[in-house]
C-alpha cells in the first residue's frame, strides 16, 4: 500500500467520522423526540381520563336524579374502575360524603382531602397532581354531577405512575429498541474507525518501507554494476573470454533485478498518485522503435525474429513517459517469454469512427496462457504456472501496465492460444489538434512563412 492507499483510508476514516457525528446528532434528536413522545403519551392518557370522568359524571347524574339509585351508581363506578389504569373511582354528594366508591369500605366517608375540596369548588372538569401516601405520583380528575341545572355531586377518578406504566410501556419499548439499534451502529462505526486507523498506520509504515528498501536496493545494484565493470576492465582478453559466460549471467541477473526495482518503484509511484499523466501528441511507432532497439541484442542472442507493422506515424494523445514504460514492459515480457527461435509480432492500426483511436498489439509465440488465468495476470504478484516455468519474474509488470493505461482511460487486453501464442493490446485516442480561430490560422501562416524565409536565407548564406 502506498500514499494513495493511505489517502483513500483517510477519506474512509473521514466518512466514518462523519457518520459518527451524524449518529451522535441522531442520538440527541431521538432523545429529545423520546421525551416528547413519552410526554405526548402521558397527555393522551390524561385526555382519556378527562373524558372518562365526564362520562362517569353524566351517568352519576342519571343515577342520582330524581331519586338516588345506589345499585345503578355502584354498578357504574365499578364498571369504570375495571380498567387497570384507574386506581379508584368515586362519586360524592354536594357535602363531600362518598356515595359510591370502587373501594366499598370508603362508602359513607367524607372526602376532606384538598383535591376533593378543590373538585367540589370547581364548576368544570378539574385535574390535580399530588403525592399519594405510598409515595407515587398521583393524578386526580374530577367533574361536577348535574341534575338538570342543579349540581348534586362530584365524580372523580385517580390514576398514579404505576397504573399509567403499562399504557406508556409500548412507547418506551419502541424507543428503547431504536436507541439500542443506534448504539449498535455507533459501536460498529467505532470498531470500523479503529480498524481503519490500524490499517492506515500499517499502510504508512509499508509505504515508507517500500520506498526505503527500493532506494537502498537500487543503490546496492549500482554498486554491484560498478564492481562488475571494474572486474571486467581488470581482466586480460584471454581471461575475459573464459569468463564471458559468467559476466553475461551477472549482466542478466543485474538486468532482472533492475527491472524488479523499477517495477516496485513504479508501483509505489502509482499508489502514491505521483504518476500524473500529461497527455500530448506522441507517436507509438517512435516509442516502440526505441524499446525494440534496447532489446536488439537479447533478440539476437535468443534467435527471436521480430516482425513489425506500424501502419504509419499515427499521432495519439498520451503521456510519453508513461506509455514508454507500458510498451517497454510489454516488449520485455514478450522477449522474456518467447522461447529461443520464436517470433514476436508488433502491430499498430488506426481506427476511425465515433471515437477515433490507435490500437497497439504485441504477439509472441510460446506456451500461451490458459483462459482461466488471463484476468488474474493483471493482479499484483500473480504469475501463471506456464509463466513461472518459462522465465523468472515477480508478477508486477502487467499490473503496472494496466494501471498506467487506466490513467489514460484505457486497459490492457490479453488474448491467448494455449500452446501457441499470447497477444497483449491496448487502445489510445488519436491526437486532436486544438480548434483555432481565424486569428490563430493567420498567425500560424505568418510563422510558417517566417520559418520558410529563414531556412532559405540560411541556405543562401551557407552556399559558396
Amino acid at each position: 500500500m502506498g500514499d494513495r492507499t493511505v489517502k483513500i483510508l483517510k477519506l474512509r476514516k473521514f466518512a466514518v467520522d462523519g457518520l459518527l457525528a451524524a449518529a451522535f446528532l441522531a442520538f440527541l434528536l431521538i432523545a429529545v423526540l423520546a421525551a416528547r413522545m413519552v410526554e405526548a403519551g402521558r397527555q393522551a392518557v390524561f385526555d382519556d381520563m378527562r373524558n372518562r370522568v365526564v362520562t362517569l359524571s353524566k351517568g352519576a347524574g342519571v343515577a342520582m336524579f330524581p331519586r338516588e339509585d345506589l345499585f345503578f351508581l355502584h354498578a357504574l363506578v365499578n364498571s369504570v374502575a375495571t380498567d387497570s389504569i384507574i386506581k379508584y373511582a368515586c362519586v360524592m354528594d354536594g357535602a363531600g360524603r362518598i356515595r359510591s366508591h370502587s373501594a366499598p369500605e370508603r362508602i359513607g366517608d367524607k372526602d376532606s382531602s384538598p383535591e376533593g375540596e378543590a373538585a367540589r369548588a370547581a364548576a368544570a372538569t378539574l385535574k390535580k397532581d399530588f403525592k399519594c401516601p405510598d409515595g407515587l405520583q398521583c393524578h386526580y380528575f374530577s367533574a361536577p354531577v348535574w341534575a338538570g341545572s342543579r349540581r348534586v355531586g362530584t365524580a372523580s377518578i385517580i390514576i398514579d405512575s404505576d397504573t399509567m406504566a403499562p399504557r406508556l410501556a409500548g412507547i418506551r419499548e419502541r424507543l428503547t429498541l431504536i436507541m439500542l439499534a443506534l448504539a449498535a451502529v455507533v459501536t460498529l462505526l467505532l470498531v470500523i474507525r479503529f480498524l481503519l486507523k490500524k490499517v492506515e498506520r500499517a499502510a504508512e509504515l509499508k509505504s515508507a518501507m517500500i520506498h526505503t528498501v527500493s532506494h537502498e536496493f537500487n543503490n546496492a545494484l549500482s554498486g554491484l554494476e560498478g564492481g562488475v565493470f571494474l572486474l571486467k576492465e581488470g581482466e586480460s582478453k584471454e581471461r575475459l573470454s573464459e569468463l564471458s559466460a559468467v559476466y553475461d549471467m551477472l549482466s542478466e541477473v543485474q538486468g532482472n533485478l533492475r527491472t524488479f526495482v523499477k517495477n516496485i518503484l513504479s508501483e509505489a509511484r502509482l499508489e502514491s498518485g505521483r504518476f500524473t499523466p500529461e497527455p500530448r501528441r506522441v507517436f507509438l511507432r517512435d516509442i516502440a522503435a526505441r524499446c525494440v532497439a534496447s532489446v536488439k541484442e537479447l533478440l539476437s542472442h535468443k534467435n527471436i525474429s521480430l516482425e513489425t507493422d506500424w501502419g504509419g506515424r499515427v499521432p495519439v494523445e498520451a503521456d510519453q513517459e508513461l506509455i514508454a514504460l507500458v510498451i517497454s514492459n510489454l516488449v520485455g515480457n514478450a522477449v522474456k517469454y518467447t522461447p529461443p527461435g520464436g517470433k514476436i509480432s508488433m502491430h499498430m492500426a488506426r481506427h476511425d469512427g465515433s471515437s477515433p483511436g490507435a490500437v497497439f498489439s504485441i504477439r509472441n509465440t510460446g506456451d500461451g496462457i490458459p483462459a482461466e488465468e488471463l484476468d488474474r495476470l493483471k493482479e499484483a504478484f500473480y504469475r501463471s504456472d506456464s509463466g513461472r516455468a518459462a522465465a523468472s519474474g515477480y508478477g508486477l509488470g502487467l499490473k503496472i501496465v494496466n494501471d498506467l493505461l487506466a490513467l489514460h482511460g484505457s486497459s490492457l487486453e490479453i488474448a491467448s492460444e494455449p500452446g501457441k501464442s499470447a497477444t497483449f493490446s491496448f487502445r489510445l485516442p488519436l491526437h486532436q489538434p486544438p480548434k483555432t480561430g481565424p486569428a490563430d490560422r493567420i498567425l500560424s501562416r505568418v510563422l510558417a512563412l517566417y520559418d520558410a524565409l529563414r531556412a532559405r536565407a540560411g541556405r543562401f548564406f551557407r552556399s559558396p
